[in-house]
């Protein structure tokens, strides 16, 4: 009988899609465990910390660390300026409501 010879699996190229399925699956933890009243803030920095990670590990795998490191610490300080801006539509309503 031959040997059967597993393919070989690169995880640093997995790394993305492997962060968002864990942060998935402990999503569905906090749905199923967390009070309804705490679920939102939970939901909301498990979504951010796991997009931040997996954008993280699309920009840095394990090999290229060193020749992506500015690009790196770019993002890194990009990226709260730029969730920031696309969080203002939320201050919408309460700009109408306070100078209406």
């Amino acid at each position: 009988m031959e040997d059967i010879r597993l393919p070989d699996i690169d995880y640093g190229a997995l790394a993305p899609m492997l962060i968002l399925f864990g942060v998935a699956c402990v999503g569905v933890l906090v749905e199923a465990l967390v009070p309804r009243r705490s679920r939102h803030a939970i939901q909301l920095g498990l979504s951010r910390t796991g997009k931040t990670g997996s954008a993280k590990g699309v920009v840095v795998t394990g090999a290229d660390m060193r020749r992506h490191r500015g690009l790196f610490r770019a993002y890194s300080a990009f990226y709260p300026a730029l969730w920031a801006v696309s969080r203002l539509d939320l201050l919408v309503p309460w700009i109408k409501e306070r100078f209406a």
